[in-house]
């Protein structure tokens, strides 16, 4: 019979358990040997054999048994086996049981067990910067705070546009000329557009076209805003010179030609510039909460029509979030705000993730209706006055030389002539009586709304994140769990400076150990574990674990 060779050491205050919840990571057998050397309070030697599970009996008090809880076994030029000690049962008073496990993982790290390419459902990653990691976590959310609000001042200010057959950057005249046509952003247009800054400068105008009779020559009237209006010169009649409204010469002018509508932009400031006010002042540890849905852009017409937006698909430098303002020279046109350079190859706007903001206000005005048929009637009312008069002359002087003659047939014809003449008159007096007591008319269509009223019609941006309570919690789940990530690769046991956890799904792993204990490390990787560089901190999750 061979000697016995095997030498037990009992450890004390090892922080592992048969649930392989948490587990030690070492970077050597060295460093192993010399962690649990330092656990040892007891050694027993002259042991001839050890098994898998198995019941050790040593001399020992209960009470002091009872402090063990792990123990690992060497033979000379063996490796050392590790056990967990599930239980201590009384034998005598010097003796006890102790019910012995196999720690599979302690004992085999070093057995060049490999790890292949699996489904890795989450785990801590090496790299940590906001907006890399998005995979879904599925988490409650709570109510969303605002900790930055910013309206679009470019469209809050609005002109008048006026839409005319007649060019209104004449004086009004009975030889007024046409409104000129073009092209307004790629439609034909017969009718010209006209930008008006002073609103008694329009009302001259309309009164104007009343005076010569044509009030019909303006076709609509409506608000727009004023940023996105390009006015121009004309010279030649083709040549034009733009500018922007705040670059008009409005003092001199009456009004404007309306070439078209530009484009504008509008940068949003970093929200790095907030974040003192970010989840109400909680600093999260995990990167993955700057990014939605935990911190997101909400961006709303203030009319239904709205958009969240997320700051890491913004693909720009240092991030900077750029929108553009699109519109279009209609009556009912309204404007487009753009994301640029999202979720789109190279510096590109995204029509497709846009958002609209309609019910620019149409105007209402009047025309003096006694003005426009005094202008309309003015020829024929004078050509009629004329005629009426000549005949009542010549009916009075028909009537006077009957009388005198004694001539009563030419008396009585002069007498109706005349009468004739003066009613004529009296019907063109009446008409004008008529047209002065007409109303004025009424056109176009005057609606407001309370966005314009109160200066909302415009973009509004919200900066939304959760709230600090839930910021928190999410936080340190994700400190203990690390990320979802959901791809297949090598699981990593030592991502992180202080602990790494790791779960997978169909775990596969290959070695030179019994297949019992393959299936069992399998099954502990698929039910989650954390591997932590120090085995005295293992639950210490205030550890600095940063990338």
């Amino acid at each position: 019979m061979s000697a016995p060779l095997t030498q037990v050491y009992i450890c004390a205050g090892v922080r592992l358990d048969n649930r392989y919840l948490h587990t030690i990571y070492f970077a050597s057998r060295e460093a192993q040997q010399g962690y649990f050397a330092g656990k040892v309070v007891r050694t027993f030697p002259a042991y001839s054999h050890h098994r898998r599970n198995w019941e050790l009996k040593v001399e020992a008090t209960v009470a002091v048994a009872q402090g063990w809880n792990y123990l690992y076994v060497v033979n000379p030029g063996v490796k050392p086996y590790y056990y967990f000690i599930n239980k201590v049962e009384y034998v005598s008073d010097t003796t006890v049981k102790l019910y012995l496990e196999l720690d599979v993982i302690q004992t085999h790290l070093f057995d060049g067990v490999q790890l292949l390419p699996c489904f890795v459902e989450r785990q801590h990653t090496t790299t940590d910067r906001p907006g890399e990691h998005t995979v879904p976590e599925g988490l409650e959310l709570g109510p969303y705070t605002n900790y930055h609000t910013y309206d679009m001042y470019n469209i809050s200010k609005m002109g008048i546009l006026v839409m005319s057959a007649i060019d209104l950057t004449y004086n009004i005249n009975e030889s007024s000329p046409t409104a000129y046509a073009r092209d307004f952003n790629g439609v034909y247009s017969g009718l010209g557009v006209y930008a008006f800054d002073d609103m008694e400068k329009l009302e001259t105008q309309l009164q104007g076209l009343d005076s010569v009779g044509k009030p019909d020559a303006v076709v609509a009237i409506w608000m727009y805003p004023k940023n996105l209006v390009t006015l121009c010169q004309t010279f030649d009649g083709e040549n034009f010179t733009e500018y922007r409204w705040n670059e008009f010469d409005w003092e001199n002018r009456r009004c404007a030609n309306v070439c078209g509508v530009n484009p504008i932009s509008d940068t949003l400031a970093l929200y790095d510039n907030y974040r003192e006010n970010l989840f109400q002042g909680y600093t999260p540890k995990n990167k993955k909460l700057y990014s939605h849905p935990y911190n997101l852009l909400y961006v709303t017409g203030n009319q239904g029509d709205k958009a969240e937006y997320r700051f890491e698909q913004f693909d720009t430098p240092e991030e900077v979030y750029i929108f553009r303002l699109y519109g279009a020279i209609s009556p009912d046109a309204g404007v487009k705000l753009v994301p640029d350079c999202y979720n789109m190859p190279g510096s590109q706007p995204n029509f497709d993730e846009g958002v609209t903001l309609a019910n620019f206000p149409p105007c209402a005005w009047d025309s003096d209706t006694y003005k426009v048929w005094l202008a309309q009637n003015y020829n024929q009312m004078a050509h009629a006055e004329n005629t009426a008069t000549v005949t009542a002359l010549a009916g009075l002087g028909a009537m006077v030389a009957g009388v005198a003659t004694g001539n009563l047939a030419m008396a009585g014809g002069g007498a109706v002539t005349t009468y004739g003449g003066l009613n004529q008159i009296g019907t063109i007096m009446a008409q004008k009586e008529d047209a002065k007591a007409q109303p004025p008319q009424a056109k176009g269509t005057f609606s407001s709304t309370v966005n314009v009223a109160s200066g909302k019609q415009t973009f509004s941006f919200y900066y939304k994140c959760i709230r600090a309570e839930y910021a928190k919690q999410i936080d340190d789940y994700f400190t203990m769990f690390g990320y979802k990530l959901n791809r297949v690769q090598v699981p990593n046991i030592h991502a992180r400076p202080a602990f790494t956890y790791v779960k997978t799904v169909g775990c596969k792993v290959a070695g030179g150990v019994c297949n019992e204990d393959i299936t069992l490390i399998e099954r502990i990787f698929d039910n989650g574990v954390t591997f932590w560089v120090n085995g005295d901190q293992i639950g210490n999750y205030a550890l600095n674990n940063a990338v």
